[in-house]
C-alpha cells in the first residue's frame, strides 16, 4: 500500500506509459484493449487483465 495520493504517484511515472482515467484509477497504456464511445461524453474502456500468479 501506497501512502501517497495519485497526484503524487502520476507525477513519478511516465506519462507516455500511464494514463490516468478517472480519479481513482492509474492504467499502463498496454494494457488497454479497446475504447468505445459511451453515454454523455463517457468512453468504456476494456483492459487486458494479467493472469494471476499461482
Amino acid at each position: 500500500m501506497l501512502n501517497r495520493t495519485l497526484d503524487q504517484v502520476i507525477q513519478n511515472l511516465d506519462e507516455e506509459q500511464f494514463f490516468r482515467i478517472n480519479c481513482h484509477q492509474i492504467v499502463h497504456i498496454e494494457s488497454m484493449q479497446t475504447i468505445h464511445e459511451y453515454f454523455s461524453r463517457r468512453y468504456k474502456l476494456e483492459l487486458i487483465v494479467a493472469p494471476k500468479d499461482e
